[in-house]
């Protein structure tokens, strides 16, 4: 008897592309260039869900010079195409989310990828560049956006997985799996 297999990666990046299309703050995502992989959490309890990983760096820059170092990121090439952003998810913490949680968790990270959508962050003029001067309104904005989604109807299917936790998809599809992408990092340009 074969196995069935649920890639958990790959409806998340579907139900991204949902998002992105109904989103008007999201519309300059190309999902194209964005991938959706899992990091292995030990618990899920304390610790970040996800995280975004751009891979340019700040002003879309390929390479920065240090000091006399000169640093380019490495370059990830996805179906032909040149990712500018890897989306962590933190298995099992990220899964074992409630519902809207997890939806709000997607958004948040989504709207971390940079207006300009070249490889950088949205940056804030503030001292905590990445969610500006309140994590707080940040996470209440993401919920703003979250609701508005859920508001336009999208199709239940879509986000049907995202209301059960790692055991009942388990229980429901076998094994969970997801594609799994090694943290990108800047090396040293010789």
């Amino acid at each position: 008897m074969k196995r069935l297999t649920f890639d958990y990666t790959h409806h998340v990046a579907a139900l991204m592309e949902d998002i992105v299309r109904r989103c008007p703050e999201l519309s300059h995502i190309d999902m194209a260039r964005v991938t959706v992989a899992i990091t292995t959490s030990r618990s899920a309890g304390n610790g970040a869900y996800a995280q975004i990983a751009p891979l340019r760096f700040e002003g879309g820059v390929r390479e920065v010079a240090k000091g006399k170092r000169r640093y380019r990121m490495q370059t990830l090439i996805h179906r032909d195409r040149e990712l500018l952003y890897v989306i962590y998810l933190s298995t099992p913490r990220f899964i074992d989310l409630p519902f809207f949680q997890k939806l709000t968790t997607i958004i948040h990270e989504l709207y971390h990828i940079s207006p300009m959508f070249n490889g950088d962050i949205r940056r804030f003029n503030s001292r905590n560049y990445a969610h500006g001067s309140s994590r707080k309104r940040y996470n209440e904005k993401m919920e703003i956006l979250a609701n508005a989604y859920l508001k336009d109807t999208p199709p239940a299917e879509l986000m049907e997985f995202l209301h059960l936790d790692l055991k009942r998809l388990q229980e429901k599809f076998g094994e969970v799996t997801g594609r799994r992408v090694q943290q990108p990092r800047a090396v040293r340009v010789a």
